[in-house]
């Protein structure tokens, strides 16, 4: 997937915005935009390789509390 840095964007929030977090996709992004390492800050508009989302490591909490009744 390919995106845009915005104003004071770093690999770790871009990878963060648009995936949900950063553990173990950081790392895969690094691989995927070696130019970008040496960057503290990206450049607004430079295109940044992101992997895919893995969808089958998302899980999502199936039960629910109710504080209030």
């Amino acid at each position: 997937m390919k995106v845009r840095a915005q104003q004071n964007d770093n690999l770790d929030a871009i990878v963060y915005r648009h995936l949900g977090k950063s553990q173990g996709y950081l790392e895969i992004a690094c691989e995927l935009n070696p130019h970008l390492m040496h960057l503290p800050i990206i450049p607004i508009g430079t295109e940044v390789t992101l992997p895919e989302p893995d969808n089958e490591k998302i899980s999502v909490a199936q039960d629910t509390l109710q504080l209030w009744s």
